[in-house]
């Protein structure tokens, strides 16, 4: 077994516990929480996409432009704010960005877990919602790793 599926296997059914990802599933998010997460994930985005785009000017990497993750967003609320990110977010972001300062395969490591997990949520929400946001993070433009 890999150690994606070790912490798979030990750490998906608390995290399909988490109010928010049931509410997801259920497409009970409520107002408060769908602007929040939206707001959160449109600051989180302006951070994350610089890094990204790093990476592939680094690994000379090229990759369609789409703005279907928006999309996936608007699924959930009418309009996508953005605020300043709480403490776990901006924690985040300064790891991704010092991690990023040391080199390709450090920010794709850092970057990782936030685009796999969105996955890994979808996939296993698909017998419960078909909302745009489970359809978007469970399809395979979403993926990064093939294998898992």
């Amino acid at each position: 077994m890999t150690s994606l599926q070790t912490i798979r296997e030990q750490f998906m059914p608390q995290i399909m516990a988490e109010p928010f990802v049931k509410a997801i599933g259920s497409n009970s998010l409520t107002k408060h929480q769908a602007d929040y997460y939206t707001a959160q994930d449109a600051s989180y985005i302006e951070a994350f996409m610089p890094i990204v785009d790093q990476i592939d000017e680094s690994l000379h990497l090229t990759r369609p432009t789409s703005d279907d993750e928006g999309q996936a967003h608007l699924s959930l609320v009418d309009a996508v704010a953005s605020k300043p990110l709480d403490l776990v977010g901006q924690s985040y972001v300064n790891h991704m960005r010092a991690a990023a300062q040391k080199g390709a395969m450090s920010a794709i490591m850092a970057t990782l877990p936030c685009v796999e997990s969105y996955y890994f949520i979808a996939k296993a929400l698909a017998h419960q919602t078909n909302n745009g946001w489970q359809q978007y993070y469970a399809s395979k433009q979403s993926r990064i790793l093939e294998s898992s």
